[in-house]
């Protein structure tokens, strides 16, 4: 559903204490706040779909299922994508402060430049027969998953990498010389 005050950016403000006070501090679409109580544990925001509504997400691994938090350069991603699955039921990604409606993931997903090098730290870690999982080279390469699968993508477009199809898409190969 996408009303009037969708956003396609971050906003995001000092870190707090309690869920309550994020609640308190949250004034527009696509704002958020840390919770942090020693070391992050939720990540709130006000709906970036503009509906107002506040959306908790845990980023700590002890207390469930959890989302993961990077923070690099001033900028916040998040992984995996959120999907609300009642009241608006947006569904986007949170990258480099930009939201990526996943309505238009594949039309409009672009990064600040990467550089050459990780290209390579990609290429480097896939072999020629084995496809690899863009989560598992994030992981490896300590990098922003988001960032990890638009690189392949585009080395894919090189004709340097193979996409998996079906259940093995998002997993890459390396296109023999």
């Amino acid at each position: 559903m996408q009303n009037e005050g969708r956003t396609n950016e971050i906003k995001l403000r000092e870190s707090v204490s309690s869920t309550s006070e994020a609640r308190r501090v949250l004034a527009g679409a696509g704002e958020v706040v840390l919770v942090t109580r020693g070391k992050p544990r939720n990540l709130a925001m006000k709906c970036p779909c503009g509906c107002n509504e506040v959306i908790i997400v845990n980023v700590d691994p002890r207390a469930g299922p959890a989302w993961r938090v990077y923070l690099r350069k001033g900028k916040l991603s998040v992984y995996p994508s959120i999907w609300k699955e009642s009241g608006c039921k947006s569904h986007f990604i949170i990258s480099e402060n930009n939201i990526w409606w996943c309505d238009r993931f594949e039309e409009d997903y672009s990064f600040s430049a990467y550089d050459a090098q990780l290209q390579e730290a990609i290429l480097n870690q896939l072999g020629y027969e084995d496809l690899v999982a863009f989560e598992e080279l994030a992981k490896t390469i300590d990098e922003v998953p988001w960032i990890i699968l638009v690189v392949c993508r585009d080395l894919v477009k090189k004709n340097l990498l193979k996409e998996g199809l079906a259940e093995r898409r998002g997993s890459f190969v390396r296109v023999a010389p």
